[in-house]
């Protein structure tokens, strides 16, 4: 089991915008993509597609449009990706008529008066946990039901809703979705982030006071960034930045593919707009700058030359501090560990997180740098560190041996500097060892 001390902390008087790229240098650039160009080597334009799996838990009968990779749906302009929805008759293929294909004309022999476009990245790109964002223009509209989500990133629909996040769904109708109503106001999100109303989560609306009260935000026709925070341990979703949903213990752990798209959740009426388009700035994936070999274990931290990058464990002990203007953020994959006394000045902030995100975990024992000012020896528990060092910096350091054997044992350095005393009593002994770790 992991040992968390310290969970997720954000401590500062004024509005914190989040830990995203924006502001936590934590995070590195995977791949992009800016739309100058249709790129199909990132992405794959479903064609002769109603999203009809034949499954018992998801539609019946296919959506209401079918999706096509003709340029009537799918095309680039002015630097953003276009998923244009028309009103118009539709005819797929004999080819395609079949179960995740153009499965309502196979079934019926109608066919469509609708088609819009879908995009998913390619599986060259699947992305297991991450930050994930893009900047998008919505429609607005009587049945409209465009989403940014992931599903199992493995090409091949064999399970319904296999891994799926969905980042954002706009529901646009009036029987809802899952007990949400109908909106005819386009500042409501209707899936994802709306229910969760300042009264289901204070904590995180009394730290983020002017995000907009009970799920409403500014005009979804116009720009905004929506993205989530994706790690073994919880997913956060946000929009321009600010957190505004978090969920624990989802279980998702699979890559993923992200998916574009503009559907009908529910027929149009005569007010709802034709044609109408999703545009799309650009679609980011980053991940965290890791050191997971090494681990933090000092006393007196000097915060001002910390890495940004995410470590095995940190353990802070003695006396640690921050400057009035220091933006500090730890992150960690084992735990992080604050001992003592610690303090956070007005003006100052710290965001501690952990995530169980290195792939191979390096033991305990064998990455710890055991570097204390003060210690009882009699309490010492003879495990394997990477370096050890004491001494020097005004740490005067005395090592007795009272009630057993002591050994120092360490896979890199063992440093004694000038302030250090061995004195072992009769019969006991204090061993020094470099030693490979197991």
């Amino acid at each position: 089991m992991k040992k968390i001390v310290l969970f997720l902390i954000i401590l500062k008087p004024c509005i914190n915008k989040g830990q995203t790229p924006n502001n936590d240098s934590h995070w590195q650039l995977v791949w992009e993509d800016n739309f100058n160009t249709l790129n199909t080597n990132i992405w794959k334009v479903k064609d002769n597609f109603d999203h009809y799996s034949g499954l018992a838990d998801t539609y019946d009968e296919g959506e209401p449009q079918v999706y096509t990779n003709r340029t009537n749906n799918v095309f680039v302009s002015n630097g953003n990706l276009v998923l244009k929805i028309q009103d118009e008759d539709y005819s797929c293929p004999t080819s395609a008529l079949f179960d995740w294909g153009c499965s309502r004309q196979a079934k019926y022999g109608t066919i469509y008066n609708y088609t819009s476009g879908w995009v998913e990245s390619k599986e060259v790109n699947n992305t297991q946990y991450g930050y994930i964002e893009s900047r998008i223009k919505l429609p607005y509209g009587y049945g409209f039901w465009p989403a940014f989500w992931t599903l199992a990133g493995s090409g091949v629909n064999n399970a319904a809703n296999a891994a799926e996040i969905d980042i954002f769904e706009m529901i646009a109708w009036s029987n809802g979705f899952e007990g949400w109503p109908f909106t005819n106001s386009p500042s409501i999100f209707t899936t994802n982030v709306w229910k969760f109303y300042p009264s289901q989560d204070p904590v995180l609306y009394n730290q983020y006071p002017d995000l907009p009260s009970a799920g409403i935000m500014s005009d979804y026709r116009n720009w905004h960034i929506y993205a989530i925070e994706w790690s073994p341990s919880k997913i956060i979703w946000y929009i321009d930045n600010y957190p505004v949903r978090v969920q624990a213990h989802h279980g998702i752990i699979d890559p993923v593919r992200i998916i574009l798209n503009l559907a009908l959740g529910d027929l149009p009426n005569s007010s709802t707009p034709f044609p109408s388009e999703m545009l799309i700035d650009y679609v980011r994936v980053y991940d965290l700058k890791d050191d997971c070999s090494n681990a933090i274990n000092s006393y007196n931290y000097d915060f001002t030359n910390h890495e940004n990058k995410l470590n095995n464990f940190i353990y802070l002990q003695g006396q640690n501090s921050l400057s009035t203007d220091d933006s500090v953020i730890l992150r960690a994959s084992q735990y992080v560990h604050v001992e003592k006394d610690f303090s956070v000045p007005l003006g100052a902030s710290l965001y501690i997180d952990v995530n169980d995100v290195c792939d191979s975990q390096v033991p305990l024992k064998c990455s710890e740098r055991f570097n204390p000012c003060s210690f009882d020896f009699n309490n010492y528990d003879n495990s394997v560190k990477k370096t050890i060092e004491l001494g020097s910096n005004s740490c005067n350091i005395s090592i007795v041996t009272t009630n057993s054997n002591i050994i120092l044992e360490a896979t890199s350095v063992i440093n004694l500097n000038p302030g250090v005393s061995i004195t072992p009593t009769s019969g006991k002994s204090v061993d020094l060892k470099i030693t490979t770790c197991e």
